[in-house]
């Protein structure tokens, strides 16, 4: 629960504020989103899916210091652009094709 999340703060002496809970909410929602996209049943909705997802991730990282967080997102987003690019274009020109 929300009330959980915010006493979670206080554990640890940390003052929760409005930037710090949105902060904190970035990998949850990205982590749903993932989540989430793992069930559709094709892979161009996991790539846009994740792709939403990782930007967050990229985010979070970033403003926690995390080299090795940010660049593996990075390469992440990297890696779903162009599994974008190869597969659900080649899937349109095929597509198109089979119309001609």
């Amino acid at each position: 629960s929300l009330a959980m999340y915010v006493l979670s703060f206080t554990v640890f002496g940390v003052e929760p504020t409005a930037r710090l809970l949105l902060l904190e909410l970035l990998p949850v929602i990205a982590m749903t989103v993932t989540s989430v996209s793992y069930r559709m049943p094709g892979g161009a909705q996991v790539r846009l899916l994740s792709l939403f997802a990782s930007p967050m991730w990229l985010i979070y990282n970033a403003i926690n210091g995390s080299a090795g967080g940010t660049i593996s997102e990075s390469l992440s987003i990297i890696s779903i652009l162009v599994g974008m690019c190869k597969h659900d274009r080649k899937k349109k020109e095929n597509e198109d094709d089979t119309r001609k």
